[in-house]
């Protein structure tokens, strides 16, 4: 089972509403742990599927009419990687960050 963490920096995004978000996610047939510490927002998703989840995410929430354009300026996503604690950067705001892929 991996973790793939979502995470909204609530600094960068003026507008959050975290239920109008959750409520969309959950409409997506995704159920994530939220945790908030720090200013970020954090939505925890587990599955045995990391590629399919991330593609649904992008899709459903970084695409989205509503929420996209908020979360591509707040967000950073990363998820866990093959190795023992190896993190993946899947999503950051900041595009001059090197991205990973999932393989």
């Amino acid at each position: 089972m991996k973790c793939l963490s979502f995470c909204v920096e609530l600094a960068r995004a003026e507008q959050f509403d975290k239920d109008s978000l959750l409520k969309h996610i959950k409409s997506l047939g995704r159920y994530p742990e939220v945790d908030i510490e720090g200013g970020v927002v954090a939505f925890n998703f587990f599955t045995e599927q990391l590629p399919e989840l991330w593609q649904q995410l992008q899709a459903g929430l970084l695409a989205n009419d509503r929420f996209g354009a908020m979360l591509t300026a707040a967000s950073i996503v990363v998820a866990e990687g093959d190795e023992e604690g190896e993190d993946l950067l899947l999503f950051h705001y900041d595009p001059n960050e090197v991205r990973d892929q999932l393989g």
